[in-house]
């Protein structure tokens, strides 16, 4: 039976037309009973920070909403530089300051993460030393599928099956993104061909689904997700968080990977 995780990946909470969407998919998925898993971006960064519907007060708010209907908060950082646009900025130095900034607020809104997923898919090697001090659980930055932004970007990973990265005495349990909600809907057609889910060594295979909290703007996309969500829960496919995942996951035999600065 394939398992799914859906996931959102949250950097526009606080704008009121995007939370209007989330809150009709929570609805949509209280219904049903699926639990989602919701990387968030946390209001740390001056891009953020200088948007004109820009609100703490319901940033925070809203990330606890989600909490309290029983879905997974984890993190969510991206890169940018610290003039406060969206270019990015890889140096030590500033994914240092944002990872940690990110995560600091995550702990004042009393959450503690355990997974993580970077920013433009974002792993390297300062990301999984710092995932590694606070005892993160999983990653899921890596991705079975091709974007073709992606295709000359370093820092970017491609791999077909969950495995460990190895970092001294660290192992981060690495948990690839498999699919979109584009590839997700495909998947249903007759003869697509489209693969969504990951094969796991001596274990049932899995889905990881991504998206954007601001998909939900656009209502071809809802229908999209509703449809292929209704149609797998239908078939009785089992939905879970992706800390639930995670752990189903490590218990099997995973293959051990070594990152280094010229694959990512």
């Amino acid at each position: 039976m394939l398992k799914i995780a859906l996931t959102l990946h949250t950097e526009k909470l606080d704008a009121d037309n995007v939370w209007y969407q989330v809150e009709g998919m929570l609805s949509f998925l209280q219904k049903r009973h699926i639990p989602a898993s919701f990387f968030c971006t946390a209001p740390t960064h001056a891009y953020y920070r200088n948007q004109p519907y820009f609100s703490e007060t319901k940033w925070i708010n809203r990330i606890n909403q989600l909490a309290q209907q029983g879905h997974s908060i984890q993190q969510h950082t991206h890169f940018y530089a610290p003039d406060g646009t969206k270019t990015g900025d890889f140096t030590l130095m500033n994914v240092e300051k944002r990872l940690t900034e990110d995560y600091e607020w995550l702990q004042r809104q009393k959450f503690t993460p355990t997974g993580f997923v970077g920013g433009g898919w974002t792993i390297n090697l300062d990301i999984v030393r710092f995932l590694a001090r606070y005892n993160y659980r999983y990653d899921c930055s890596a991705r079975t599928f091709s974007l073709d932004y992606l295709k000359d970007r370093d820092q970017a990973l491609q791999i077909q099956q969950p495995c460990l990265f190895n970092f001294q005495d660290y192992a981060l349990l690495e948990l690839p993104t498999s699919t979109s909600v584009a590839t997700f809907m495909k998947s249903l057609y007759p003869f697509s061909g489209a693969k969504i889910y990951v094969d796991v060594p001596h274990s049932e295979p899995y889905a990881l689904i991504y998206l954007h909290d601001y998909d939900l703007l656009n209502p071809k996309f809802r229908i999209a997700l509703r449809v292929a969500l209704s149609w797998y829960y239908r078939r009785g496919c089992k939905f879970l968080t992706t800390d639930e995942l995670a752990d189903i996951v490590s218990r099997g035999e995973l293959s051990y990977q070594v990152l280094d600065d010229s694959r990512c």
